[in-house]
Formats: C-alpha cells, structure tokens, sequence
C-alpha cells in the first residue's frame, strides 16, 4: 500500500500561517497583518526608491497565486472555510493597503499606521461587499475578501496622503 506524500500540503500549511505567526492564541488575523506592515518598512528602508513600486508590484503578483493555493490547502487541512490560523490572506491584503506609500514621495509613518488600521477594520467590519466575496470556493474565498479589505484601506490611505501634501502646500 503506497502512502501519499503530504509534504507539499505541510508546507502550503506553514506558509499560510506564516510560519506559525497564525497559531497566536489572540488576534492572530493582527498578528499576520503586523508582519506584513513591518515587511513593508523592510522593502522601503532596503529597495532604492526607483525601484520601490517595481519590487512591490513584483512581490504582489508572486503573492496573490501562493496565498490562494496555501489557502485553500488551509481550508483542507483544517477543516473550515477560513481558519483563523491562515493569515496569509491578512499579510497580502495588508500589502494592497500600504501600495499609496510605495507610489511615490517620502515614508509617512501615521500614514502607515493608518494603513494599518484601516485594514484591520475593513477586514474585520466587511463592508459590502467584502463579506460576499467569502463565499468564493476555496482559497479564493480566504483571499478576496482581505483584497478587498485591502483595496478599500488603499483607497483612504492614498486620499490621506493626498490631503496631507493639500494641507502642507496650503499652509
């Protein structure tokens, strides 16, 4: 009797919870969107501002196809439609929030705590039509309702920045 090799599904495990970051006993949907916030404070600090958008679409497009396949192998795993313990979803959807701060001009840290903030609350209120997008089979369904969450904090934070330089230009 032949066994299946399971290593492939362990591995899409340990990278959906990020590396464990999602088995936090509290909040860890905060924990996986923190890591993904400082990973953005190591690419600005690391990556030359000319190359700043170019690395970050890059990282965003190898992203997107991981987190919907570790996902999805989560969802099998563990037995739920979106278990608590994937954070991936929250590390890509955090990324999409932050993306006005890799556009252009220089880091603004309240800008990105507010990013931070911001995504947390989309994802956790689900606007509409955020919480539909659940409903989508598989790693889809963990996935697009934190893009979304993530595309609507994108849209605060780059109207923010664009106040914040408004204001500055006024004064």
């Amino acid at each position: 009797m032949m066994t299946r090799n399971r290593t492939p599904e362990r591995g899409a495990l340990a990278l959906a919870t990020l590396c464990g970051l999602g088995r936090v006993p509290k909040g860890p949907g905060t924990v996986g969107s923190l890591a993904s916030a400082l990973f953005f404070l190591a690419l600005w600090r690391f990556l030359p501002p000319a190359s700043l958008l170019l690395g970050y679409l890059i990282l965003l497009g190898v992203l997107l196809p991981v987190a919907v396949w570790t996902a999805a192998a989560g969802v099998r795993q563990l037995g739920q439609p979106d278990p608590p313990q994937v954070v991936i979803d929250e590390f890509l959807g955090q990324q999409v929030a932050l993306l006005p701060l890799a556009l252009h001009g220089p880091f603004e840290w309240k800008i990105w705590l507010a990013g931070f903030i911001l995504f947390r609350a989309f994802d956790i209120v689900k606007p509409f039509p955020v919480q539909r997008l659940e409903h989508l089979p598989q790693g889809w369904g963990v996935v697009a309702d934190d893009l979304l969450a993530g595309g609507y904090a994108a849209l605060v934070v780059g109207g923010l920045r664009h106040l914040r330089s408004f204001l500055a230009a006024i004064v």
